[in-house]
């Protein structure tokens, strides 16, 4: 038995009841309830790490601007994020070092009453904090601040906002530790603005626009918002998953294309350019611009229509349409043959890549892009 221990049995004239602690001088529930308190408040500091990373900064911009106090409370610890982590980990470790020191104190008592032997209160005292804090005071507390990050930022922000000032010697040394850090390493601040950020800045835009600005931010179902999304996705799209089939491609054979015919068939569909070919539908020989057409045939009514059509340019099915997009805006034309394996299996125009971002772009929706086998 450790000697201090020992002396403070021989020398006590009046023994301590059974429930009271021996080296605390007071009641095993005591200890106990402030072991339970201490689990709490080191859970509290764990959730506002998680909330005040994950909270839409945005969402509390916005409603500080509006005059909400607590909103601007949370903003501030946002923006000195640095800070406010530094408080967060500095109070959450003191509080889970005398959470520990406490209960070696606990189980050291125990092991005196019951006769245990020597290390068995060390063992206990591990095991049993190890799994409270790691339930109690860790994992439940990250998972719910993750899933209602906005809420819990809003609860925590006057605790954690007292524990700053509270601590405020403390953190500012541990700032300047860090800031040595940095300069020793080179560190750079990413002052960047996300595709994350720019999201949440977006969707609060139109939140508070509808009136909706006490949402979770993760919950819109606004036109606006989804044209954002198509723009963030744009480049991660392929010409597959937007091109026109040539089945469903109007393209006119040279071979037999009288002007009679072409007027006749320009008058019966809606389309601006039309595919070319020479006998063969893989021998795209043109890009027919309707608008070219109709300008030339005025001067000339029996004009070579060959002279007229505009080099085709070729895409394979498996690039990027951004890339594409590029390509034709370079090009100064709206319409792409895709092929696959050197044959043509269909086309890509500027509508179909604007489509991808604002939907349907015609006053009257056309589902059919051309006439099957259209010669």
């Amino acid at each position: 038995m450790d000697p201090y221990f020992q002396i403070l049995l021989d020398t006590a004239s009046d023994p301590l009841p059974s429930n009271y602690d021996i080296v605390l001088g007071m009641p095993t529930w005591v200890c106990w309830l402030i072991i339970a308190i201490l689990l709490l408040v080191s859970g509290l500091f764990s959730a506002s790490e998680n909330a005040y990373s994950n909270c839409n900064k945005y969402h509390f911009k916005s409603l500080a601007n509006k005059g909400n106090f607590t909103a601007k409370l949370v903003s501030r610890l946002i923006d000195k994020f640095d800070n406010t982590l530094i408080t967060v980990l500095v109070g959450n470790n003191i509080v889970q070092t005398f959470m520990s020191f406490l209960s070696a104190l606990l189980f050291y008592n125990l092991c005196l009453k019951y006769n245990l032997g020597d290390g068995v209160e060390a063992l206990l005292s591990t095991v049993v904090m190890a799994f409270l804090v790691y339930i109690v005071s860790d994992t439940v507390p990250k998972i719910l601040s993750k899933a209602i990050p906005n809420r819990m930022a809003k609860i925590l922000a006057y605790p954690v906002s007292f524990v700053f000032c509270l601590l405020y010697p403390i953190i500012m040394l541990f700032k300047g530790i860090l800031w040595c850090v940095h300069k020793v390493f080179k560190v750079k601040d990413n002052n960047l603005l996300s595709k994350e950020d720019l999201m949440q800045s977006v969707s609060v835009a139109i939140n508070d626009e509808n009136g909706t600005e006490d949402k979770e931010e993760h919950l819109f179902e606004n036109d606006e918002k989804e044209i954002v999304d198509n723009i963030f996705n744009f480049d991660t799209l392929k010409v597959k998953n937007v091109y026109t089939p040539k089945d469903k491609v109007l393209s006119l054979n040279i071979d037999n294309l009288t002007i009679d015919k072409l007027n006749k068939v320009i008058s019966n569909v809606p389309y601006s350019r039309i595919p070319i070919y020479d006998n063969d539908e893989d021998n795209i020989i043109g890009i027919l611009v309707i608008k070219t057409y109709f300008e030339e045939y005025v001067l000339d009514p029996h004009l070579d229509i060959r002279s007229i059509l505009l080099k085709p340019i070729y895409v394979d099915i498996n690039d990027n349409i951004d890339d594409v997009f590029k390509e034709l805006n370079k090009e100064k034309t709206h319409l792409g043959i895709v092929t696959k394996d050197n044959k043509v299996i269909g086309i890509i125009t500027m509508e179909d890549i604007l489509e991808e971002l604002v939907e349907d772009i015609d006053e009257i929706p056309i589902k059919r892009r051309g006439i099957p086998n259209g010669r």
